[in-house]
């Protein structure tokens, strides 16, 4: 008797690729992370400035957004209110990266931030 197994995931090849915006000025950084997200079936564009990042958004709203804090040309809170005013009823998941450590380099006011974001 041959058992069935039941997943809530459809088999891969029935999937969708989701969309996923990688913004960081690192270029290292944005390879790693793009390839890792690719390998599990993520479509995966690269921005390197928050205004690259911005203008590719105004082509096509991505699912997840990993993004880099700081990031030359528009920064991620900034990036994140613009992003939030082209698409003001929909909604997109915005994850933060930072190689900072430093408590003093990250944001302080977290409850802030959660209203931005």
């Amino acid at each position: 008797m041959q058992q069935t197994v039941i997943t809530s995931d459809p088999p891969r090849e029935t999937r969708t690729p989701r969309s996923v915006l990688v913004v960081d000025d690192s270029r290292l950084q944005r390879r790693i992370l793009s390839a890792m997200l690719k390998r599990w079936g993520f479509d995966v564009i690269e921005a390197s400035t928050g205004a690259e990042a911005l203008e590719l958004c105004k082509k096509s709203r991505p699912e997840f957004i990993f993004s880099d804090w700081m990031m030359p040309e528009l920064n991620r809170p900034d990036f994140c209110r613009a992003f939030r005013k082209l698409y003001p009823n929909d909604y997109s998941y915005f994850i933060l990266l930072t190689s900072k450590s430093e408590k003093t380099t990250l944001p302080t006011d977290w409850t802030a931030a959660r209203m931005i974001f």
